[in-house]
């Protein structure tokens, strides 16, 4: 979020749940010199993504690639105004990430789960949005097991997290999070990923 792409890192990681890995992975990881990068762009759907995967992801060759993407198509379909049913989101997922596995195979992918909470707007139609968020959860989850690919749970965490504070707390407006909503997120794929408990 509010990611440009000048020299300074700070500006260049935005200031969500990257900025907050990436923050305690170089404070506490300092010896390991890891280098961070963030190519997410606000509304994209996976089609957008697609146009731009050579460029922001191919060609950095990352050791590690997290991705997460899915709530913009899942709106689309919501609201009726998509072009892409979720049988084109999962074929396109796929070529996305099996191009980066043939480009890259001795690098690791992680695909970190879209998530929703009925709140505003949200909660408009929040029966059919969470029937197609479910539906994306299960593509994700195939692509993953198929693929071999690591798989963050997220929508669950909120869920989970929402019996402590109510939905608005950690999403805002039922989709963009909120700096606690940045911080759990974080906090979830450092444990996932590092196994490390904070």
């Amino acid at each position: 979020m509010r990611r440009s792409r000048g020299d300074n890192i700070s500006h260049n990681l935005g200031h969500g749940y990257v900025y907050i890995i990436a923050s305690y992975l170089s404070l506490n990881y300092h010896f390991k010199n890891y280098s961070f990068i963030n190519r997410g762009v606000a509304q994209d759907k996976i089609e957008d993504i697609s146009k731009r995967w050579q460029k922001d992801a191919l060609s950095l060759k990352p050791d590690t690639l997290s991705i997460l993407a899915g709530i913009n198509n899942i709106g689309s379909i919501v609201n009726d105004n998509g072009t892409t049913d979720l049988i084109k989101f999962r074929d396109i997922y796929i070529e996305l990430l099996n191009d980066f596995k043939k480009e890259m195979p001795g690098s690791s992918i992680i695909i970190c789960e879209p998530f929703s909470l009925p709140v505003d707007k949200r909660m408009k139609n929040w029966t059919k949005r969470k029937e197609v968020l479910n539906e994306t959860h299960d593509i994700l989850k195939e692509i993953s097991s198929d693929l071999d690919i690591q798989y963050i749970e997220l929508q669950s965490v909120f869920e989970e997290a929402s019996k402590l504070k109510p939905y608005e707390y950690w999403l805002y407006d039922g989709v963009h999070p909120s700096p606690a909503g940045h911080a759990l997120i974080a906090k979830t794929w450092i444990k996932e990923v590092l196994n490390i408990e904070l």
